[in-house]
């Protein structure tokens, strides 16, 4: 390129030990300056997120995918004062839904379903992952046993989450 042009890439890399997968995230960004008051920009990235954060999520799974355009543009003001305008496109794959809407559920007593199934966005469509004979729910009458790394958040006795819990939190009646 030339004097007005910027280019900036990297690439990142993260694996998953909760799926065993790693990904490569490359990233690029363009800026070209046009005059002394006027740049525009043009960025590519792809980001994955893994699942280890999520209870009961089967160890098949591949990472969740995600990879952005971004048309920009920045304007110098005044002295450091600059406009930016920006649109983006975000292209997600390999994305794992899970409906609760589809099994029974106890919100009065806060307890999450009892039965669940797990599907993934795969080629612009949705195909269940888990359990693998599909239309089945998988069920359990008892929560499942996963490791407090894996919980995220502490619940007390009526199971709400403590970590922003007041005194003035207001609670069902019965």
């Amino acid at each position: 390129p030339d004097d007005k042009t910027t280019i900036t890439s990297g690439v990142r890399l993260d694996h998953y030990y909760h799926v065993d997968a790693s990904t490569w995230s490359p990233r690029l960004q363009v800026t070209r300056e046009l005059d002394a008051d006027w740049r525009v920009r043009l960025a590519y990235g792809r980001y994955s997120r893994g699942l280890d954060q999520a209870e009961s999520v089967p160890t098949y799974l591949e990472p969740e995918l995600a990879t952005q355009l971004v048309l920009g543009a920045d304007l110098d003001v005044a002295d450091g004062v600059t406009a930016t305008g920006s649109v983006f496109y975000t292209g997600r794959q390999q994305l794992v839904v899970s409906d609760p809407l589809l099994a029974e559920t106890n919100p009065g007593e806060n307890l999450p379903p009892s039965c669940s199934l797990m599907m993934q966005v795969k080629g612009g469509t949705y195909e269940q992952i888990a359990p693998a004979t599909k239309g089945e729910f998988y069920c359990a009458d008892a929560p499942l046993d996963t490791p407090e790394s894996f919980w995220g958040v502490e619940l007390n006795e009526d199971r709400i989450a403590t970590t922003y819990l007041t005194d003035d939190i207001i609670t069902p009646e019965g």
